[in-house]
Order: structure tokens, then sequence, then C-alpha cells
């Protein structure tokens, strides 16, 4: 039961990882409570008996106290008032924002803590939804993953309610640091030119991909010294290996070396191979004489079938899976650059 327990949630976050690797090409497309499609602070009105409040600036929020879980929130909110991006801020709570999230094959509902409105230097201003997290378990995966993956890809391809992101911040010590670089990260040119993809920088060599890789690092992670770490060694590895890719059955060891997790590789990967990125390409072949190519589709097919729908046995799963070479090979490369 255990075991079938980890596989789910192996099965599950590869599942993510390709989902992230397909945004723009596959659009995610968040689905809305018909009942209740959206949500206000102008509803918000109930009594507690908590004593850990932050009374809040009525410049910044509409809520006059945030009911607080931690003094990490209550020093996030000193942080989000005091900086001149934040246009406004709240606590998720009685708000009605609630993700649903598998963890494994359990379906589970996520509340993240907070929603800000950032002046990123556009007209219409960036909704960023905020977690405060001390120790990051696996659950905490699940709803980053979640969250990353198809709840904000999928609310800003509805086009109906502005721009989204995600952030966690998991260093009580560092969180005004790194609010502060993730606000620059956000509203940089540099940013900007990568959310819009109006105009993709050209990739030449591996030199040109280390960086935009750290840049994309930087506004995904915020400052996460080994998710910087796994970048450099990931591309190291590529760029050593006579045949320029890196294989999913190395993705553990790379992690490991730089004290990271498997997910974390999963997630950097991914993110390298989506819309935001564009630097690496995933490549799925079959371990036959052919070598013949397994389509995204398929996957994501085989994997609903195994996981989530139940009509694929797991016996059948593994024969499957075990044919199948999964590797990430530089786009520049695949396309012949020099």
């Amino acid at each position: 039961m255990i075991y079938k327990e980890i596989a789910d949630m192996a099965a599950e976050r590869i599942k993510t990882a390709i989902t992230l690797s397909l945004v723009g090409e596959n659009p995610v497309k968040a689905i809305l409570d018909a009942y209740n499609p959206t949500g206000s602070t102008s509803y918000v009105n109930f009594t507690t008996s908590k004593e850990l409040r932050w009374q809040t600036d009525p410049r910044k929020c509409h809520v006059n106290w945030v009911v607080c879980d931690s003094d990490w929130e209550a020093e996030f909110c000193r942080v989000a008032e005091a900086h001149p991006k934040v246009r406004a801020y709240v606590k998720n709570q009685n708000l009605g924002l609630e993700v649903p999230y598998l963890m494994g094959s359990t379906p589970r509902r996520y509340l993240p803590d907070f929603i800000l409105r950032l002046d990123d230097g556009r007209a219409d201003p960036l909704n960023l939804v905020v977690e405060i997290k001390g120790f990051r378990g696996e659950n905490a995966k699940d709803k980053a993953n979640t969250m990353r993956a198809y709840w904000v890809p999928g609310v800003n391809n509805l086009g109906k309610f502005g721009r989204w992101a995600f952030a966690e911040f998991t260093a009580v010590y560092e969180i005004e640091a790194e609010f502060d670089r993730l606000i620059e990260n956000k509203t940089s040119p540099g940013a900007r030119q990568i959310e819009s993809q109006t105009a993709p920088v050209e990739i030449r060599s591996y030199a040109d991909a280390r960086n935009l890789s750290q840049a994309l690092v930087r506004e995904q992670f915020g400052f996460h010294p080994s998710m910087s770490s796994l970048c450099e060694l990931i591309w190291r590895r590529i760029e050593e290996n006579p045949e320029h890719a890196i294989w999913l059955a190395d993705v553990g060891a790379a992690a490991e070396t730089v004290a990271c997790v498997s997910e974390d590789a999963l997630a950097l990967l991914a993110l390298l191979s989506g819309r935001a990125g564009r630097l690496l390409k995933i490549r799925l072949n079959r371990m036959s004489a052919d070598h013949s190519n397994v389509s995204d589709d398929e996957l994501i097919r085989r994997l609903s079938a195994w996981l989530r729908e139940k009509t694929m046995s797991d016996s059948d799963w593994k024969a499957w899976a075990s044919e199948i070479e999964v590797k990430w090979v530089p786009a520049f490369v695949a396309h012949g650059a020099a």
C-alpha cells in the first residue's frame, strides 16, 4: 500500500513536470465554480479568538486585520505593506479561494496564504499568490507544483481575471530580501520580455543558455542557492555528455549532488523546457529497434489512465513505462546551432 502511494506521487509529479514543459503548446484552462466563480474582500466578515494578528494599513488592505497563523505571516504583512510596488494585499481567509490538487491519488484542497496586486510596470497589475512555508513537506511540494503547472497557467489562459503568478517564501529571516528580489525580477524589462515572449532571446551557446537559465531560476524560485547550483550542474552534465542530453534516470542523482530532491530537478527541467524558457526539448523514445518517438499526448494519456482513471493496471503501466526513454536536450543544439 505504501509503495502504491509513493508510485502515485511520483507519477503525478512526472506528469506535472511534463505539463509545465508544454505550457503554451497544449494550454491548460481553469474550470471555475459555476455557483461562485469569483470572490471579494467586500464580503470578509468574521470574529476570532486568535491573539496573533496584524492590523493592516487601510491604504494597502481592505480587511482591517490579518489573523496570522505564525509570526512569519506577520513579518510578511510588514514587508508587503512597506514595499512601494505593492498596490494591495489580503490574507486568503474567508475569501473562498481554494485550489484542488492531488496528493498521490488522493484529492485535496489547498488554501494559499496571501494574494497581492503588484505594479510591475504594465497597465494591469500582476496578481501574485504567496505561500509562507517553514517546513516544506511533501504536501507543500504538491501544492506548489499544482499552482505552477495547472492553476496559474489555467487562470491566465482564461483571459478574464488578469495576470497571475505564484511564489513561496521559506526563510523567515530572509523574507524581506527575497521579496525585494522577487519584485525586482517581476518588474525588470527582462522579466516582462520573458513573460510576453514578444522578442525571444537568441541562444547560440551553452554560456547564453546558462545565463538565461539562471535568470529564469531567480524569476520562478527567488533566492534559492540550491536551485541555482542544480541549474548549473544540469547544464554542465548536458554539455559534457557526448549526446548532449540528461536522462530522467539521472535526475535524482543530479539533485542529490546539490542537496535537492528529484521533484526540484523535475520542476527546474519543466521550467527550462516550458514556454518561459524554451531552452530544453523533452524527448521520449521507445527503446526498440526503430527508437520511435512517443508523443507527449500519449504519455499524458497513459499516465492519466493509470493514475486517475484506473483503467490501466500497475503491471501494464510498468511494462509500458520500462520501454520508454525520457531525456532533455538543448533546444539550440536540436535546432543545429553551433
